[in-house]
């Protein structure tokens, strides 16, 4: 087969359940808006009902989900079978996630208030002699230093994101140990202590912190750049799509809550690794 430059892979799987299935393994042939449309009305046929489409925030993509109309307004487009239901869009969570770890690596962000957020600022946090009990024990230069490759690993896009690291920001700058704008560092959309649970068991407090989150993402702007970050727009599609999706489904099938682990690609992402792996 090929020489071929891209794989084009769909795979189907259960909001409720544990089932899944490739409907769609192609090579160069990019996701068009009729091949989207042709698959949901495929699926809807054969009695499985879609409510929502997960994918990267790659250009093609992105240009499909213009042709529907899709932005972090709009996070949904009528379902093509049944003109009365949605299906919502969702971004990669994971992929988000190292965007944002990528862009506050290379040239930071710059907040509403004027304030900055930079990587010099952490880095401040490793050039302090700590000795055997360190301030930041989650990251080394390594998280701030990734190499193009490790680049795509969420592990260390998290643990930059931690709790941890955000306490040791704080800690750190209120004793005088570092400078700059430490504090905006600091409160920068981090990971939230509300432990493992799933969406919906707390959803005044989970709400409470996605909505943190868009008031943060929604004016912040890259550094030097003077267009909007792709991946800015993903977020604040993300949370629109969670709230929204998450009542439809309560509305429908009296759901008590939603797995968000069901809603990132890391099911397609994992049939490239064994494919990888194996062959």
């Amino acid at each position: 087969m090929g020489p071929c430059k891209t794989v084009q892979l769909v795979i189907s799987r259960g909001i409720l359940s544990k089932w899944k299935q490739p409907v769609i393994y192609d090579f160069d042939s990019p996701m068009t808006t009729a091949m989207l449309m042709r698959t949901i009305s495929e699926l809807e046929a054969s009695g499985f009902p879609v409510y929502l489409v997960t994918r990267d925030m790659g250009g093609g993509n992105r240009s499909v989900m213009k042709s529907l109309g899709i932005n972090y307004q709009n996070p949904s487009f009528v379902n093509p079978v049944d003109a009365s239901g949605r299906v919502y869009v969702f971004a990669d969570a994971p992929r988000l996630s190292k965007l944002a770890r990528n862009h506050f690596l290379d040239k930071g962000y710059i907040l509403r208030s004027g304030e900055t957020v930079y990587k010099s600022t952490a880095q401040q946090l490793l050039d302090k002699p700590q000795g055997e009990l360190k301030i930041a024990f989650k990251i080394t230069q390594h998280h701030l230093d990734v190499s193009k490759t490790q680049r795509q690993k969420v592990q260390t896009a998290a643990q930059i994101s931690s709790r941890s690291v955000s306490k040791a920001l704080l800690y750190s700058g209120e004793n005088s140990l570092i400078s700059g704008d430490w504090k905006s560092t600091a409160d920068f959309p981090y990971y939230k202590e509300t432990g493992i649970r799933a969406y919906g068991v707390e959803e005044d407090l989970q709400n409470n912190i996605l909505n943190e989150v868009d008031n943060v993402a929604g004016t912040m702007r890259g550094a030097g750049c003077k267009f909007e970050l792709p991946f800015r727009n993903g977020i604040l599609m993300k949370n629109n799509f969670l709230k929204n999706v998450f009542s439809d489904l309560k509305t429908k099938y009296n759901v008590r809550c939603l797995l968000t682990c069901k809603v990132n690609q890391d099911v397609l992402e994992n049939v490239f690794f064994l494919h990888y792996r194996f062959w």
